[in-house]
């Protein structure tokens, strides 16, 4: 009886292909039978067959990696430089629970229909009265900078937002490459160049290790509160990663030792000499 079933369903399913290409039915194989939740960002970026979304590969798992926790978690996304909404579909997707914001110098995002909890802007992101009208009472957790890649606007644009990221947030530059680009205002390092802005995070990192006067010519008023929020920046190809702390600092981070024994150096002593001794 199982052999006779057998046969039967296999006769019925060579008959259902050959007429099918008559019906012009294509099978719909976009969407995985696996939760959207227990995806990757680049399952559910190949998956993705609404409006187009451009990215180098090398992107998703930098996504991965930083907005793994924002999941599900009803966060606010700001991408800036949205061209065919392609990129709000996926992260709505993949973020799920999400309110997700999108500007464009393009006044031809008016075109666009997107899902209900994607909101579109038309303005210039380094225009501050606009960014004020637009944005007064909102923070991001995470914003995306996907916009005009000149190295003045990246710059100007994370001057501008950097206080509209929330604590804990993260914000992210992409295609820094352009920065090494004459036509995008910036070279290789070049003091105008958006990379060579980011690269003194470093130092900004480190701010209450350094004592030099030096610092003060280099660094603006505005570069300072950044460094009282900084909890790290990083550094992949064509993108760069800032995580903000969830409350400022005021001071460089306590050190502190444990232990009784010290059998070859006096580290008690030489802390208390030098006044730093935190004993856990």
């Amino acid at each position: 009886m199982i052999k006779i079933f057998k046969r039967f369903f296999k006769s019925a399913h060579r008959t259902l292909g050959k007429f099918l290409p008559f019906f012009n039915y294509t099978p719909d194989t976009s969407y995985s039978t696996i939760p959207s939740k227990n995806l990757k960002f680049k399952d559910i970026f190949y998956q993705h067959n609404q409006n187009v979304s451009d990215k180098w590969v090398n992107y998703f798992d930098i996504y991965d990696s930083c907005m793994e926790r924002y999941r599900g978690n009803n966060s606010k996304i700001l991408e800036i430089g949205i061209q065919n909404g392609g990129t709000l579909q996926i992260f709505n997707k993949y973020l799920q629970n999400a309110e997700l914001f999108g500007v464009d110098i393009d006044p031809n995002i008016a075109n666009l229909s997107l899902e209900n909890n994607i909101h579109i802007f038309n303005f210039d992101i380094t225009d501050e009265q606009a960014i004020a009208k637009h944005f007064n009472k909102i923070k991001f957790d995470i914003i995306i900078d996907d916009g005009s890649h000149i190295s003045s606007d990246i710059i100007k644009t994370f001057r501008l937002l950097f206080s509209k990221l929330k604590p804990g947030g993260i914000f992210l530059i992409e295609d820094l490459h352009a920065s090494y680009w004459k036509s995008h205002g910036g070279s290789y390092l070049g003091d105008n160049s958006a990379i060579e802005f980011f690269k003194k995070f470093a130092d900004l990192l480190n701010f209450y290790h350094i004592n030099d006067p030096q610092f003060d010519q280099i660094f603006s008023e505005s570069d300072k509160f950044i460094f009282q929020w900084l909890q790290s920046i990083s550094f992949y190809d064509s993108v760069v990663v800032v995580h903000k702390l969830l409350s400022p600092r005021k001071k460089h981070y306590e050190r502190v030792m444990v232990g009784k024994i010290e059998p070859v150096v006096p580290v008690i002593k030489i802390a208390k000499q030098e006044d730093w001794y935190h004993h856990s």
